[in-house]
């Protein structure tokens, strides 16, 4: 790497590479170790959050989490804290975890320790401690989903007794005819607590071993053309976390409502995409309610439910605002509502809509039939233009806005509830529907 790093100016660039020769000297090697604390413990937000990037939506892993609670397997799971009490013996979870399968001898290395130092998080509460697991599970005898869950909330109670783990970093900066260069890299020393928790894990980016004044051979030079990108999108992670800070939901509200998201078709994909009808919900409330569509709102009546349940407020009279609030929104809306209506279905025709028709000037669009109540793709400009495509009759549809490159017809994404979504063109005939149709063929 130049040690520009950004370079704004083409003509810069060429001249730093024009200088460049086929050797450089290290100038400078710089090497540092620096410890690495095991995470905190979980609360519900970080668990969801976590489970999120391992596959799990926030509301499937709630539930599978309820459900191993509910069995005696692990602690509540609708917690804000992240400090274990004094009152958890931590030697005999660890002594009933030595019996599980795969995980068991990771747990009897941790009861190995002399002292058991769990890390701390920085919320505390006392209605119920972290979530952790509270008895031994055999493999066999949960559902694969269950395992997974279970698993992850095991390797993190060890990782919170696990010790530091140590990264060695170094850096050599270089001289190659008065350009500076320089390389970066890092390897672990000691694991601690990533051999528990080896989720996300970081990769060894290891370098020579050099020392100052050494030469070394520049083989290749490369420049790279990159654009500023826009920031990423919220993965399901990110978005439950953004819910807490924002303070929008509650721990046992948040995955519900990400779940409703997907449920009424405003979302798809992780990370997540708004659909053209969330879209214009969003715009349209935005324009005619931005008072109750505002995150501000919500958590300002979060909070003042957390006030109720604490004493510092009375229950009736933020009963009397939020409908005063909400009285005043409806009155705006309904004299509104053609515009609100109109908007809302222009927003559910764009959903519906996958592209141009190749026989016409109308669009493709989804279309229900009146008599069978079946779903097909047909050409608005109908009945001037007949064209018309199946489609499949069970799951929720999302255009995705994208031609096939093999047929040129639009690519929809197909959603069925309890199973891995699936994305294909219209067009039955194309030949990406070879394999599926040799494939139907031999199981019959």
């Amino acid at each position: 790497n130049h040690k520009t790093e950004k370079f704004w100016d083409k003509k810069e660039v060429d001249k730093a590479v024009a200088n460049i020769c086929d050797e450089a000297v290290a100038v400078n090697v710089k090497k540092t170790e620096k410890n690495l604390s095991p995470p905190a413990p979980f609360n519900t937000t970080s668990f969801l959050a976590a489970a999120a990037n391992q596959g799990l939506s926030p509301a499937n892993a709630m539930r599978i989490a309820e459900g191993l609670y509910m069995k005696g397997f692990i602690s509540y799971p609708r917690v804000d804290n992240t400090v274990y009490p004094k009152s958890i013996n931590f030697r005999d979870i660890l002594t009933a975890l030595e019996g599980t399968d795969k995980l068991g001898a990771l747990a009897k290395k941790i009861n190995a320790q002399t002292k058991l130092e769990p890390t701390r998080g920085k919320r505390m509460a006392t209605d119920h401690p972290p979530i952790h697991p509270t008895a031994a599970v055999r493999k066999d005898a949960v559902s694969e989903r269950d395992w997974k869950i279970y698993e992850l909330i095991v390797r993190r109670f060890l990782a919170n007794l696990a010790p530091k783990a140590k990264i060695a970093s170094v850096r050599i900066d270089f001289d190659a005819n008065n350009e500076p260069l320089y390389i970066r890299g890092s390897q672990t020393k000691s694991p601690g607590w990533l051999e528990f928790y080896p989720y996300g894990k970081r990769k060894d980016n290891p370098v020579p071993d050099i020392c100052k004044g050494d030469k070394v051979k520049i083989i290749e030079k490369i420049v790279e053309a990159k654009e500023t990108q826009p920031p990423a999108r919220y993965s399901q992670s990110s978005l439950i976390q953004k819910m807490e800070e924002l303070n929008l939901g509650t721990k046992a509200t948040r995955h519900n409502i990400i779940k409703n998201l997907y449920d009424r078709g405003y979302t798809h994909n992780d990370p997540v995409i708004p659909t053209d009808l969330g879209i214009a919900v969003a715009d349209t409330l935005n324009k005619y309610a931005n008072k109750i569509s505002s995150p501000e709102m919500t958590a300002e009546l979060e909070a003042e439910m957390n006030n109720i349940a604490q004493g510092n407020s009375k229950q009736e009279e933020v009963v009397d605002r939020s409908r005063q609030i909400l009285a005043k929104t409806l009155v705006e809306l309904s004299t509104k509502k053609e515009e609100v209506g109109q908007q809302i279905r222009a927003g559910i025709l764009e959903s519906q809509t996958l592209g141009k028709c190749p026989n016409s000037e109308g669009n493709l669009r989804i279309i229900r039939s009146k008599k069978t109540r079946k779903r097909f793709v047909g050409c608005s400009d109908y009945p001037d233009c007949k064209t018309t495509y199946p489609l499949p009759q069970y799951g929720e549809i999302i255009p995705l806005g994208e031609i096939c490159p093999e047929c040129g017809s639009p690519k929809i994404k197909v959603i069925n509830k309890g199973k891995r979504p699936w994305t294909i063109c219209i067009d039955p005939n194309c030949i990406t529907k070879d394999e599926y149709k040799k494939s139907k063929k031999n199981t019959k």
